[in-house]
């Protein structure tokens, strides 16, 4: 009976390990630095697994990247902190000799390219930029641009049955010879592009200067195509086969030859999108249609300077708040924009100057202004107004001279706030003028404000006649304080630093000094913390103040 039960054991442990033998580990997504782990984005590409991240620190990277069959995330350090300053210092450049990233068989939805520069690329076939075969990955906060292919495709290529979203990206001078789609190129394709913009792109013999799309399904949210070129037709976006585009929210402008040409069965469908031309300017042969939807406008969008790619809208566009109105609202809370860049309708709050000086004075009292202003195009509602004090933190001198109450400026308006110096004793006084407001992107603005008296108000006028420490600032201090004193004639003073059991640590002043206010700094940087005495010794007087020194 034991034996029995034995061999059962012995068999229940044996068949678990062979299980977790065979089974496959589960893994854990690593980060690869680049080039900290390895040297080239090649190598750290072909090391890393599924789900893992190829995190390349900011240079210029000439390689041409092959990616095939798995799911990654590249990017640049915009990953980790969303700093757009990484996507122009991160760059894959192809050298001319081959398209700068091929992604083959990269269904997965970790798939991702993020915060990129690729440029430069070159092939004599399809993509110079980006090629996707039968891969679908996230593509965001990417530029792609000075690229050629000699077929299709200068900037980008997605080909059987790749199904990428490519956000927040601009796909800028990029060139195609004989296959059109000076941008993109689809195949058997059905990319999603939002908030795109897509500028600048030739198409040589083809159509299709920004878009060729073929025997595919696109779609077209809140993009920018303007500027594009082709030789054939269709200079913003060209459809042969049977393909299926959806445009919604997007601007097509000053693209030539014809802003949308469509041939072979296929069909889009355009609404509440700006359209150079007008529905005049979309061409269909063949059996093709265009269905021509709501909301679609043909007027200037009045970018801000097209020509030195800026596309952002100005004040007066008409496509401000003429997005469709079942889609999600702007940033700023207002109906959506067309285009790409949306106009930021919030209050825009300024407070000048960026910092307040009370220069040296022998005045009791002395004012100065500070101007708040609403650079939006919504009314700023300024909440508060306060300051507070730095240093000394228990001493404020500052203050508001008409008021605190809450402030309704209108654009272009501005508001002078009277702020007061009015020192208790003579020294140097820093604080913080504070503004609240509703303005989505500054909620409290701070400005620094400095004064410093050389005298005092009347009633205090005995500390210049008295040999005196005045200030300690700030105390308990954390390696740096400020030391103010009085002395009532010339004397030969010294100023020394004792510890608690009476041992003299420093001597920071020993010499002869005028009449009048003095100052100097004390560094407690290579002192330990704890409590200690400072001593002022003149030829008559001797004063004592305790510090503590704080870390």
């Amino acid at each position: 009976m034991k034996l029995h039960v034995r061999t059962e054991l012995f068999t229940f442990f044996l068949f678990t390990a062979i299980l977790l033998i065979t089974l496959p580990y589960p893994t854990i997504a690593r980060t690869i630095h680049v080039p900290g782990d390895y040297d080239t984005i090649q190598r750290a590409v072909d090391m890393a697994r599924d789900n893992d991240r190829v995190l390349i620190h900011p240079g210029r990277y000439y390689e041409n990247i092959r990616i095939v069959d798995k799911s990654i995330e590249v990017g640049s350090l915009y990953l980790t902190t969303e700093d757009e300053a990484y996507i122009d210092s991160t760059i894959i450049d192809g050298d001319q000799v081959g398209t700068v990233i091929t992604i083959l068989n990269a269904v997965d939805e970790e798939a991702a390219l993020v915060g990129l520069t690729i440029t430069n690329g070159y092939s004599d076939g399809y993509a110079g930029g980006i090629l996707l075969d039968n891969s679908s990955p996230l593509i965001t906060k990417c530029v792609i641009k000075g690229n050629r292919a000699f077929r299709s495709g200068g900037g980008m290529v997605c080909r059987n049955e790749s199904y990428p979203i490519i956000t927040y990206c601009i796909i800028d001078d990029n060139e195609t010879n004989i296959g059109g789609g000076g941008g993109i190129y689809c195949e058997a394709s059905g990319p999603i592009l939002r908030y795109c913009i897509i500028s600048r792109n030739h198409s040589d013999v083809e159509g299709g200067g920004g878009i060729h799309n073929h025997n595919g399904m696109s779609t077209l949210i809140n993009c920018t195509i303007s500027g594009n070129f082709a030789d054939g037709s269709g200079g913003s976006v060209w459809c042969t086969g049977a393909a299926d585009f959806y445009m919604v929210n997007c601007i097509f402008w000053n693209n030539e030859l014809f802003e949308i040409c469509l041939f072979d069965n296929n069909h889009i469908t355009i609404s509440y999108s700006d359209v150079e031309g007008g529905q005049e300017r979309v061409l269909a042969y063949q059996n093709a249609s265009a269905r021509w939807g709501e909301g679609n406008i043909d007027d200037d969008p009045h970018f801000v300077d097209a020509e030195n790619g800026d596309f952002n809208l100005l004040i007066s566009s008409p496509c401000i708040d003429a997005g469709n109105p079942v889609f999600p609202n702007d940033p700023d809370s207002s109906r959506n924009d067309m285009g790409a860049l949306y106009h930021n309708q919030s209050p825009v709050i300024a407070v000048e100057p960026e910092e307040i000086s009370f220069l040296p004075f022998f005045r009791d009292v002395d004012t100065t202004t500070t101007a708040i202003s609403n650079l939006g195009v919504t009314t700023l509602r300024v909440r508060s107004r306060t300051i507070v004090a730095i240093n000394p933190p228990d001493v404020n001198p500052f203050f508001i001279q008409n008021g605190d109450e809450e402030l309704f400026l209108e654009t272009d308006s501005t508001h002078l706030t009277y702020i007061t110096f009015e020192p208790p004793y003579a020294g140097l006084f820093e604080g913080e003028f504070r503004v609240e407001s509703n303005d989505p992107e500054n909620r409290e603005v701070s400005v620094v404000i400095y004064g410093q008296s050389l005298s005092a108000p009347e009633e205090n006028k005995v500390l210049l006649d008295a040999f005196e420490i005045y200030m300690i600032a700030p105390n308990p201090f954390n390696s740096l304080t400020r030391l103010e004193f009085t002395l009532p004639y010339s004397d030969n003073v010294t100023l020394k630093l004792y510890d608690v059991h009476g041992k003299e640590v420093m001597t920071l002043i020993d010499d002869k000094l005028s009449i009048g206010t003095h100052h100097t700094e004390l560094n407690g940087e290579s002192l330990p913390a704890g409590l200690y005495i400072l001593r002022m010794t003149g030829s008559e007087n001797t004063v004592v103040k305790k510090l503590m020194l704080i870390k």
